[in-house]
Order: C-alpha cells, then structure tokens, then sequence
C-alpha cells in the first residue's frame, strides 16, 4: 500500500488544483469567517454578566455565571490572560482542530442504523457478514468515513487487516457523492479511521506500517484544508502496539531495520514544546515507562517518571513518624504511578539492585494507600453485584436493579482488582529481593535460552491461516528461515527484553554491538555481533533454532535431561495463550522433571512471565530451567516452530472468547460443526489441526478449561468439525477416574459415531494440573481467574469450570458416558443431535 494516498498532497501558491473548492456566499472565506466571529465576540462581552464564556478543548462553552462573586470573575480573566504552559504550548494544535470543523449535517437514520448494524457484527466477529452489509448496494449511497472507520476495525479483530487496508484504498481513489460542493474531491479519511488501520497493523505483529502511518499524520498533519495529524488516542493506540510487538527485523532499502517495541516508542515519544506536539496523559506515560522497563533501562524509567509526576502535579507527603509517604493527586493518576513504579522495581530486582528495587515497592505501596483513601467503599455494590452474578453463561437477569449501570460496576470492580493485584505483586518484589543473589552471566545465559520472541504477531482469521500453512517447505527455504530467525531472536533480546543491560553488567569491559544511530533508529545487530554474543555466552551459532526453522528445545532445556530417569522421558507441555505466566509457573515449579513451554502473543505478558520465573530463585531455590517463554501465535508456533509428534500435552486455561456470548446460538454450533464459517478466536479448526500434528502419536492430549459454558460448545463444535475432516485426528477423553470432574453434556455427529464430551469440575492431577494450582483454587489461580471469582465476567461462572479433553490414540476413546437419561433428552432437543 501507498501510504501518501492517505493523506492530501501540499498545494502550490498560486495554482489551482482539480480539489479546490470556489468559495461563494454559502461557503465563506477564512476571513470572512474570522470578522464574523470577531463581532460575536464583542458583541457577547458586552452583553450582561448573567451569562458568562469560558474556552473550551474545542470551542465556547456558556456556563451559568449568575452565582459567581466578582473575585472569580476576575480569577477567571486572569487565567484566560496566563494560561498554564500545556495550553500554550497546544494553542496552534487546538486551532488546527476548530479550522478542521466544518458545518456537518445531521445523519440520517438510515447512516445510523448501518452504523449500529456493522457495530453489531464487530462485536462479534463476524467480518464475512460485515462486509456483506457494506458492499450491500442500499449502503453504498449512505456511506462515510465513520463506516469505513468501523469496518476497518472489524478487520483489525478478525486479524485480516490486509483487508481493511484494501478498503481504505478503494474509498480514497473513489470520487465524493455527486453533488456541488462535493463534486471531484477526493474522500476523507480521518483519523480514527488511521487509528483503527493502526491497531490492526499492530495486533497482527507489521508494527512497521503503523509507525509510518503515524509519522505520516504527523509530516502531513495540517494540510490540503483538512487536520490529519494524530492525536494522544492515536499515540497510546501506537504505544500500545508497543507492548504488544516487541522488536522486528525488516527488509528495507536491501539492508535490514529494527521496528517495533521501545525503538518505535523512543521515536514517536512527543518531545519539546514545538506547536505539533501531543500532550501525553497517564497512558500514554504508562506504556512508555512499561517499555523502558522491560528493556531493563531504569535510568530511562527513572526520567519519565519524574517528569509523569511534574506534569500531573503528584505531591509526595512525608509523614514524620514513620518511613511511608502519602501521595496527592487524581486517583487515576496514582493508578498510574503505581503501574509504573511496580514496572521500575521489577526491573531493579531482575539487574539484581536489590535496594533501588526495595524502595520502588515500598512506593507502590504507599500509593496503593493514598488511592484507597480517596475511593469510596464499594463493598455494598460487589455484594449487590455477585447477588445477580450469572453463572455458566446463562443470561440471568438483563438488568440490574441497583444504583449505577452494568458497565460503571464492572470498571470498579476491576479497577479494585488492579489494585489488589499490584499489592500482591509488589509484596512479591518486595519479598524476593530481599533473598536473591544476581549473577549477570547466569541471568544472561537465562535470557539467551528462556526467552524466545518470533516477530509476525498473528491472526485469529481462518482463511488467512490456511495460506500460512509452512508443513511443505524445501530445504532452502527452511535454511533461509532459520538464519533470519536467530537474528531475529537476539536482536528482540537485545532492544526490547533487557539482554543489552545485562551484557554490560556480565561484561563491563566488553563491547558487544555499535550504537550509531541511522535516522534517530538505532542499528540492528549484525552477524559478526551476534556471534560474539553467543560466544561469550557459551553458546553454539546454531543457538535454539534447528536448520528447518523449528525450536531445539533440548538445547533450551539443557542439562535437564540428565535428571530424567533412566525408564522415563521427560515430558515436553505447552500452555497456549499463557496470559501473566503464572498457572506456568506454578506447574514448572510443582514438576521439576517435565518441560514447560508458555506461548503467548503479547511481548509484555512474556517478559511478565519470565520475571515471575526467574524472581522464583530466592530463598534457597534456583531459576525455573524448566520453563521456556515464548512470544508467538499460537497458530504459526505450532505449525512453524515445533516438530510433529514431539509435545505430550498442550494446556488452554480460560482462552479468550471472539464474542462472550458466541455458543449460545445453536444453529451457529450446527453450521460450524458440519464445515461451515467459523468466527475468529485462537483455537479456530486450523490451530487444532496443528495442534494435532504436534501430540504424541501414542500418549498425546490436549486439555482446554474455561469459565464460559457458551465458549465451551462453540470449542466442542470446532472439534467436531476437525474430526469430521479428517478422520481419526482427536477422540474424546474419558475423565471418569475423578470423583471432581463429571460429565454434563455431549455433543453427536455423523448418527452419534463422532463424539466429544463436555465436563463441569475442578481442574486436578487427573488432567495435568499440578497440586500447586489446585491448592489456590479458592482463590484464583491465574489472573483472570481471580478477576472472575469477584464477579466481574458477564457470562463467566464464579466457581464452575467446564473441562474438554481430547487424545490422539484411539484407545482414548469413550465407549459410553454415564449420563442420565433426562440428560440425553434435554441435550437432543436443544442441540438438534449436533
């Protein structure tokens, strides 16, 4: 894609391009609309003073002046005379804004109804029906930017954003509607269309398209009449796609270029006080302090920080009798210094700078206090809340009759969640740095070998999956593939991970990579630097990756073999969509002689994961060697990076659903199971197939546990669909050799020869799941599940658990499930004998 197309060219004085609008009576000039609002302004000043004008974000707000003593009178004329320095420095911007606000007319009900409708089908992933709508021929007279806004985020969520970007090519080179002012301009695309293309670009791993998006809306921004440059959603939108896509390598000019992760960041971060530059709040302070300190650079976090606190006035109190601080300042702002300060003290810990991680923590806690002092008690309403909470998915009660809405509930409950968790959290750092001891070599080493991020994000889309399919490759290819990935892989360790900060502390004397800059861009590793790196680490130069581009995982897990008996192989897990790491780590650390492989897309969730792991050494114990944290989609992980017939058992605790109400439509469940469409969400019929494809021939399952009754049919429906495509993939596994898990439904295919089994219970040992995690039961084990166990899921069960288990051997298979008669009727009659 040409993306100048997006964005109108600079017009040359004195020539008239085919764009240009004549001006006439209706449309006035600048300045005849200047002069006019000139006379509206002294004409209102000189009216009485019962109604006062103050300057608004985007305009004159009237307010009601008939209360105010002439003290505030004057104290507001002066405030409008020295306005703070954050005004003035975004006077140009805020006029660029007002210039770019022209007279729009009011939808019309038949734009607002396709709006509400192609929302709908966002929301629940369902792009073929979306665009269906939009290329309907009664939609197309009524269509605008804000429904190319909004189909171009349903392609962003299905992960076909090569679509979206289709679309927004088509609406640019397509002429207006045909009518006088309108005629021969070329379309707009504002800027939340851009934003969406963005986020769409980020989640499927091209972090490269959306940073030139964006530094295009910033060169551009301003001309052809209209205001094209981003604004803060547009930054955190980007940052956020920070923190999903860590570092990449990519192809450019015929050299190679780093994109992605804190580089990308570093580049767009707003820097002095110029007319151009955006204000950042709290998020946006909040994900770039989180990059910083992924990166392991604290002095970097350190800056920010201080300059977060100046910019939103946080005062530090310090109380006299004792070591604690009380913080002042807007809760949402102590929220985030909070985030912030937990990010910097994990980072310490990690470098092993036990006292600067210490206070860090302390600090935490200290804020974690000052904003429970400023929130209301709402215990009353969570206990209201869970009186109604639905369980298993069923919709219980559409409305709750209580003070404050659904929605307002839901962000207190978790945003106490938050807080409890970040209590928790830095009790953790606080506790574990005061007993670890840091060695940089082995923490290095550690980097090397348990910390392994594939650039390409990922897609939940089916039918762009199925041209991913990389089981057929000849040998060049595979070759080629596995030199890229090793350089890969460092240089994602090196810029976005932290390995550079702890080379220079393992190796104070040496010099590992150049720091010249290319463009304000740093330089990306080099083969000869790579393989210095790998020298000193003691590392082979065909580090972890085989030559047909899958993962040698007993290089990863080496030396763990030889504490594997002599009768038994160890055995190699994965968790797909392993989320914070933690029900990993609890497993590493419950099964010392089994490997563990935690995959997940986010960069940030990743490196969350192997802090947790490695901060685990304290008090006598050693690093988890065990476990291995992967940044990747699942999808292309299973199909590109592990070889077949190796993995004993692949773990999915509470996948995330495309819609949370999505296995509630039967006809829905019948339609996929037979081969039909299926929405977008990771464990889609093709990631099974590969999933498959990795499982022992002879012992291998795959093990999924949710809190969503409705997902739960919509994964049996997948599976149903996969084992009628091919025959003898998967069987249902019988777990009645537990008293904690029964059966509470079955799904037919094929006159009942085809099978699979639904489970309602407590995960255990029976299915994989270690003691450790079933010990914290009762209060969560994971994050989510945790947060679901306070009620904040619609339509996820407060204590239920719904268990499918599959095996690839066909002595796996059930022949009977003892389930009741009344069972089988009700099942018949609700799923039609799916």
């Amino acid at each position: 894609m040409v993306f100048e197309s997006l964005f109108p060219t600079k017009r040359k004085k004195g020539k008239e391009t085919s764009s240009t609008i004549t001006t006439n009576a209706k449309y006035p000039s600048n300045s005849t609309r200047r002069s006019k609002k000139r006379k509206r302004n002294s004409s209102n000043s000189s009216t009485s003073t019962s109604t006062t004008c103050t300057d608004g974000a985007f305009g004159v707000l009237e307010n009601d002046g008939s209360a105010k003593s002439k003290e505030e009178e004057q104290t507001r004329r002066a405030q409008q005379q020295s306005p703070p320095a954050s005004t003035m420095q975004n006077d140009k911007f805020k006029k660029l804004v007002q210039k770019d606000r022209r007279k729009f007319t009011q939808p019309s009900q038949d734009a607002l109804e396709l709006s509400s409708r192609l929302k709908e089908f966002t929301t629940q992933k369902n792009l073929s029906a979306a665009l269906e709508l939009y290329h309907s021929p009664t939609s197309q007279p009524i269509l605008d930017e804000h429904h190319l806004c909004i189909i171009v985020d349903c392609c962003g969520r299905c992960g076909n954003i090569d679509l979206g970007e289709k679309l927004v090519n088509e609406w640019v080179q397509q002429k207006g509607k045909e009518n006088h002012h309108q005629k021969k301009r070329r379309r707009h695309v504002n800027v939340h269309t851009k934003t969406a293309l963005m986020k769409g670009y980020a989640h499927s791993g091209r972090i490269d398209k959306a940073e030139k998006i964006y530094l295009d809306m910033q060169t551009h921004q301003g001309q052809g009449g209209n205001y094209q440059g981003p604004n803060v959603r547009t930054l955190n939108t980007l940052l956020r796609g920070c923190l999903w896509a860590a570092v990449s390598l990519e192809e450019k000019g015929g050299g190679n270029q780093i994109n992605g992760g804190v580089v990308t960041a570093d580049i767009v971060w707003p820097k002095g006080t110029s007319s151009k530059t955006i204000v950042p709040d709290t998020s946006s302070y909040e994900y770039y302090i989180s990059l910083l300190s992924q990166a392991l650079r604290c002095q970097d976090a350190q800056k920010v920080l201080d300059e977060f606190m100046r910019a939103f006035h946080v005062k530090v109190i310090n109380q006299d009798d004792s070591d604690h601080c009380r913080y002042q300042g807007d809760a949402s702002v102590l929220e985030t210094l909070g985030n912030s300060l937990f990010q910097l003290a994990r980072a310490h810990a990690i470098l092993g700078n036990h006292t600067e991680a210490k206070s860090c923590a302390r600090k935490v806690l200290d804020v974690i206090a000052s904003t429970k002092e400023k929130c209301l008690d709402t215990s009353t309403t969570i206990q209201k809340r869970n009186k109604f909470q639905t369980t298993g998915g069923k919709r219980g009660k559409k409305e709750l009759h209580m003070d404050g809405s659904r929605r307002e509930l839901s962000n207190t409950l978790f945003r106490n969640h938050k807080m409890d968790e970040l209590e928790m959290n830095a009790k953790d750092v606080l506790d574990k740095s005061s007993c670890m001891t840091c060695d940089p070599f082995a923490l290095a080493q550690q980097f090397s070998t348990k910390v392994l991020y594939f650039a390409g994000g990922g897609t939940t889309d089916l039918s762009v999956l199925q041209t991913y399919t990389n089981d057929i490759r000849d040998e060049e290819t595979m070759a080629l593939d596995s030199r890229k990935q090793r350089k890969q892989l460092l240089n994602a360790l090196w810029f976005s991970f932290g390995l550079s900060q702890v080379m220079n502390k393992a190796f104070p004397d040496e010099s590992f990579c150049s720091e010249k800059l290319h463009h304000g861009r740093p330089m990306p590793l080099t083969k000869k630097e790579c393989s210095k790196i790998l020298k000193a680490l003691n590392l082979t130069e065909s580090y972890v990756i085989c030559e047909d581009g899958t993962i040698d995982f007993s290089a990863i897990f080496k030396g763990n073999h030889n504490q594997a008996t002599s009768s038994k192989k160890r055995e190699l897990n994965i968790e797909l969509g392993s989320g914070f790491g933690e029900w990993a780590v609890h497993q590493a650390q419950s099964n010392p002689f089994h490997d563990y492989v935690a995959v997940e897309l986010r960069s940030d969730r990743v490196s969350l994961t192997f802090s947790k792991a490695y901060l685990q050494s304290g008090q006598g114990r050693y690093p988890l060697n065990n476990l291995c944290c992967v940044g990747a989609e699942c999808g292309s992980f299973l199909g590109m990076r592990v070889k077949p017939n190796t993995v004993s058992r692949i773990f999915v605790n509470h996948p995330e659903p495309p819609t949370q109400t999505i296995g509630a439509n039967n006809s829905l469940l019948k339609r996929i199971s037979d081969g039909g469409e299926e929405p977008a969400h990771m464990l889609n019929s093709a990631t099974l197939v590969k999933a498959a494809r990795c499982l022992d021939s002879e012992k291998g399952q795959m093990v999924i546990v949710t809190d969503n009754r409705w997902y739960a049919n919509l994964i049996c429906a997948t599976f149903l669909k996969v084992m009628k495509q091919e025959r003898g993939i998967f069987f249902s596994t019988p777990l009645d050799g537990t008293s904690a898990i029964r059966p509470i439904d079955v799904f037919y295919a094929d006159s009942n020869l085809l099978s699979i089994t639904l489970y309602e219970g407590q995960p255990n040992e029976f299915i994989g799941h270690s003691t450790a995690c079933v010990a914290s039961q009762s209060s969560g084990s994971t994050y989510f599940d945790r947060l679901w166990r306070k009620g904040a899921g619609s339509h996820a069960d407060v204590k239920k658990r719904f268990i499918i288990c599959v095996s690839r051997h066909e002595k796996s298979r059930p022949q009977h499930v003892n389930s009741s008669k009344k069972a089988k009727q009700k099942l018949n009659k609700r799923n039609g004998k799916l």
